[in-house]
């Protein structure tokens, strides 16, 4: 996976990894062509430069426990 930057848009509704002006990242939802999401307010526009899909989670038998 690759960091996009933020003058293409995803082409799916969904969660993505994506860095802010201020160079955090964060996980965020991208609905409508609008970028929401924690810690930032409903509807305050978010200023996205770069994102990226969100990797594949680990399978069940990968998983390590502490016991």
């Amino acid at each position: 996976m690759k960091w996009i930057k933020a003058d293409k848009a995803p082409k799916v509704q969904g969660k993505y990894l994506a860095v802010v002006s201020n160079s955090q990242a964060y996980i965020l939802d991208y609905v409508d062509g609008k970028w929401y999401g924690q810690p930032f307010y409903s509807g305050k526009h978010i200023n996205v430069t770069h994102w990226m899909e969100l990797p594949k989670l680990p399978m069940p038998k990968d998983w390590v426990y502490d016991i």
